[in-house]
């Protein structure tokens, strides 16, 4: 089988069940306490931080361990390779997208990316590009994958080509995208930035996180969600910082577009503020 095509696409597919039972125990857990102090104690820091009764009533919400304890069953998922990934979590991850276009077109003047986008992130990175009067060059890929007739090493190969020839030095990868083609990107980033500087990498990994192993080490932003590897039917937005040296730059591009609402999201918001706090 062609080792560039990944046959679980994006369908929505179906809820899990242990998904569904904690769904339906949070919604009789919040009709039954609403916004009382018991309800931001278990937000905050999970089931044991509730009365003994309300554990008893609950038992389901007992695997709920509290924002920190959220962040750091993602972060046990996405370190194979002994680093350690600050995470943003959003209610839309279209909102880490319009980050990642942000931040692509803060230090990089040519973005090259694929015709392998999903349309909506395609459109959110054009009007980044338009918003900083930068440019984006697209490669195309798809009819080659969907033939067959091209290699991995030769689709790494047209990356380092076209990135030279266009004068590009950020990347917006799809990992695997909606229809189960997948790229090898840390092939492709290894290669290109071999020879040329990379100023910024984004990938998306909305089809890859958990299914087809990731690596982050070869990017600085990489943006997943919760609908298919977590089987949890909403699709809640992940983000994850790779490299070291631009998480200053993430979180500064991040303050200033919440401080202006281009980045209007009350989870992430919600979320950030109470790691500050604690």
């Amino acid at each position: 089988m062609n080792q560039l095509l990944y046959l679980d696409t994006a369908r929505l597919g179906r809820m899990a069940a242990m998904a569904q039972q904690l769904d339906q125990a949070f919604l009789r857990f919040a009709a039954e306490e609403g916004g009382s102090a018991y309800f931001d104690r278990f937000f905050a820091t999970g089931a044991a931080a509730l009365p003994t009764h309300l554990q008893d009533s609950h038992p389901s919400l007992e695997q709920w361990t509290g924002i920190a304890g959220f962040q750091r069953q993602l972060a046990e998922l996405a370190v194979t390779h002994g680093n350690d990934y600050p995470i943003l979590i959003a209610n839309r991850s279209a909102q880490l997208m319009k980050l990642g276009g942000r931040l692509l077109f803060h230090p990089c003047r040519r973005v090259l990316t694929t015709d392998l986008d999903w349309p909506n992130y395609r459109s959110i990175l054009e009007s980044e590009a338009f918003r900083a009067n930068r440019g984006i060059n697209v490669l195309p890929i798809r009819d080659a994958l969907m033939r067959a007739d091209c290699t991995e090493a030769e689709v790494v190969e047209r990356f380092r080509l076209a990135f030279g020839r266009n004068q590009c030095d950020g990347l917006f990868l799809t990992a695997v995208s909606h229809d189960g083609f997948r790229l090898p990107v840390a092939k492709i980033v290894q290669t290109i930035e071999s020879i040329h500087h990379a100023r910024f990498v984004v990938v998306d990994g909305a089809q890859d996180f958990c299914h087809a192993g990731s690596d982050l080490r070869f990017c600085d932003l990489y943006i997943t969600g919760s609908h298919k590897w977590l089987a949890a039917l909403r699709p809640l937005g992940v983000g994850f910082y790779g490299r070291q040296l631009s998480r200053s730059l993430i979180e500064t591009v991040l303050k200033r577009m919440e401080s202006t609402n281009e980045i209007d999201d009350p989870l992430l918001r919600l979320l950030r503020d109470s790691r500050q706090d604690g």
